[in-house]
């Protein structure tokens, strides 16, 4: 399915080896975004492009969780299947969306054929008015992709509830919709990647390649890179050029009107930013996830994990980046007085190098920091503490 307009420039960056669009699938069905179309907000696609309308709009700032939706790439651990985990689709620009594929409520289940979790809703009384309700059983559904499939005893009522915690009810309460998740095992519940084989999804992406996407929709351009070359090389001539990763924060900005700018460099499909290395040191790059920081950093700095989980929300923690968080340079950043606290630094990239800048040299004042206008943060760098140290938050 072709979606947007095509336009001299699309053509033009074909030629020069840039792809035009971006390929995505959703429930199922094969999506080629460009033109206007790649600047929308997911929700905005699914609800006006699609007429998908069971995600909800309510905040429009990834509070309420009536959005979640599903969003799978592929697994970092098997790369013949995806990883699908919850995300706030409000808050999500289609340019982010390149080799994924996103299930709405649609995806899961329909009133002839409701998954187990949707039955689990009904049985337990989990609705009333039904708003919240999509987004409720989008998230239950990726808490159980994220159990062991054999697993046949209920989730822990204290992981549901942190599971959770990204969508609020304000009719049915909570307790009704905590029993129904407990109802269910994950054994029981259908997976995403038996219900939508992957093989067939991960064919189209590999067919595509390494090359940037370059979009246009005639008074605003996003450049997708791909690797850190692409997009240092991008940033040298277009220094104006706002950095995107997760959008946790400016997506909520587009949605008050504030547009992220003409020119946006989309640092999401860099996968070698995304790793997380221990050695010496902690090296994580910055457009790791908190999700994915969580699993490496709570074994060396077990308050900083405590932290993590209570940062956004799970829905924020799986798109939000820990460099965009960083770059922002907002004075209440979650993870600046730890990083602070450590000496954390980190690594800058331009054309002319890399070099390393304390945390504490880099905020210079409100809003402004060290990075200078054609640098990339690229990874931060934390000490492992000795076996005599404690860090305390």
């Amino acid at each position: 399915m072709s979606i947007g307009t095509s336009s001299p420039h699309d053509a033009s960056a074909a030629a020069n080896g840039h792809r035009d669009h971006i390929e995505c699938f959703v429930n199922g069905q094969r999506q080629r975004v460009h033109g206007e179309t790649a600047f929308w907000t997911l929700s905005d696609f699914l609800r006006h492009h699609l007429g998908q309308t069971g995600s909800k709009i309510v905040c429009a700032e990834g509070d309420c969780g009536a959005c979640s939706v599903l969003i799978g790439k592929r697994d970092d651990a098997e790369d013949d299947r995806l990883n699908y985990q919850a995300v706030d689709s409000c808050i999500v620009f289609m340019h982010q969306l390149d080799q994924c594929h996103v299930v709405s409520i649609e995806g899961i289940g329909d009133a002839e054929n409701l998954s187990e979790i949707q039955q689990a809703m009904v049985n337990c009384h989990g609705s009333q008015c039904g708003f919240c309700t999509p987004g409720f059983v989008t998230t239950m559904h990726g808490i159980v992709e994220q159990c062991d499939a054999r697993q046949c005893k209920p989730i822990a009522e204290d992981t549901l509830r942190l599971g959770l915690s990204g969508n609020l009810c304000r009719c049915t309460g909570y307790v009704q919709i905590v029993e129904a998740a407990k109802s269910v095992s994950p054994r029981d519940v259908s997976r995403m990647n038996d219900r939508y084989p992957p093989g067939t999804l991960l064919k189209v992406w590999d067919e595509l390649g390494d090359d940037p996407i370059s979009l246009e929709d005639g008074r605003r351009t996003v450049f997708a890179a791909k690797t850190v070359d692409q997009a240092i090389a991008f940033k040298t001539h277009q220094v104006e050029a706002r950095m995107i990763s997760g959008a946790t924060d400016v997506g909520v900005q587009n949605n008050h009107g504030h547009d992220p700018g003409d020119v946006r460099l989309d640092l999401s499909g860099v996968e070698s930013m995304r790793q997380i290395t221990v050695d010496d040191v902690i090296t994580i790059g910055a457009t790791a996830t908190w999700t994915e920081l969580l699993g490496v950093v709570e074994a060396y700095y077990p308050d900083f994990g405590d932290v993590i989980r209570r940062f956004g929300s799970p829905q924020i923690r799986n798109f939000g980046s820990i460099g965009g968080n960083l770059a922002n340079a907002s004075p209440i950043a979650d993870s600046i007085p730890f990083l602070y606290s450590i000496d954390a630094k980190l690594r800058l990239q331009s054309v002319r190098g890399i070099r390393e800048v304390s945390v504490v040299d880099f905020y210079l004042g409100y809003k402004k920091t060290e990075l200078l206008a054609d640098e990339i943060i690229t990874a931060v760098i934390c000490p492992i503490p000795e076996d005599h140290e404690t860090v305390k938050l």
